[in-house]
Formats: structure tokens, sequence, C-alpha cells
């Protein structure tokens, strides 16, 4: 699960965006499909869950894209730890951690304790 900095008053329209931006800095196009979904703040800031179509492969790969893509703007993404591998989305009854990727600047969140939005 991807998620990215969403500012107060922002239009969808605007995070679609700027969204687009940052997948097509990788595939030199629009994401297909792209929608949002669950609204969660951590440490006073807002992040809009992004959801791409597609197989399971492809989802990835977009998701990541979109993950590193950004530079004005905090990405996360949302999983758990299965061995030595970071899977997402986050196991069921696993410790839920996040990687954040902070404008440029990569860490990992463990346990990531967020709040849920409506």
């Amino acid at each position: 699960m991807t998620f990215v900095e969403c500012f107060p008053g922002e239009s969808e329209a605007a995070l679609s965006l700027a969204v687009q931006q940052a997948y097509a800095s990788t595939y030199s196009e629009n994401p297909p499909g792209l929608e949002f979904g669950q609204l969660i703040a951590w440490e006073a800031k807002l992040f809009r869950e992004v959801r791409l179509p597609g197989k399971l492969e492809s989802r990835l790969m977009g998701e990541d894209a979109i993950f590193l893509g950004f530079t004005d703007r905090a990405t996360l993404q949302m999983g758990s730890f299965q061995g030595i591998l970071f899977g997402t989305p986050p196991s069921p009854g696993a410790e839920v951690v996040a990687r954040l990727n902070n404008r440029g600047r990569e860490s990992l969140l463990q346990p990531f304790i967020y709040e849920t939005k409506t």
C-alpha cells in the first residue's frame, strides 16, 4: 500500500496531477486508472492511499515509481516483514511497518502507528 502526503484543502484533482507527474518521471506516461483510497494521519501529516489497477507485479512497480518519484512531499509504503522481506499490504496479525520517503530521505518506521481519517 502506497500513500502520498496531501495538504489541507488540496483538491483530489491537484493530488492526482502530482501523482501523475511522479509516475511519469519513471514511465513517461500517466498511470492507468489512478484512484485514491483511505486517508491516514501520521505526525501531523495527512497521507492518501494511491490505488492502481492491474496485475500485482505491475501495480507494485507503479507504486514504487510513485513512492520514489516525489521530491516535494513525503510518501510511504505500509506493510509488514515476512522474514527479511518487506511485504505490502501488511500481513494479517503482523506488526505494521512503513517505509518513508521524505523528500528523498528514506527511513523505516517500526512499528508504524497512524490514525485513520474520514
